[in-house]
């Protein structure tokens, strides 16, 4: 059997917005720090306040959570 060429692929396709801004990962770095997440996170896991310039991470990664606990505890 022999199978036909098909010759009529479009080279793009429309994009999902919504899909797009999920896929979009916000990173930064300076003065010591670097730092980037899923954008899907904001609002759920780090909130952000333009008023006071700050970033709040709830619920952060456990191996970040170790280290600051052991720098805070005393131990290295």
């Amino acid at each position: 059997m022999r199978l036909k060429k098909a010759t009529n692929w479009k080279t793009s396709f429309p994009a999902d917005r919504s899909t797009l801004r999920q896929l979009t990962k916000f990173a930064g770095s300076g003065g010591g720090l670097t730092i980037n997440f899923d954008a899907m996170l904001l609002g759920e896991r780090i909130f952000s306040d333009p008023a006071t310039d700050t970033l709040t991470i709830k619920g952060t990664p456990p191996n970040l959570r170790d280290q600051l606990q052991r720098r805070t505890s005393g131990g290295n």
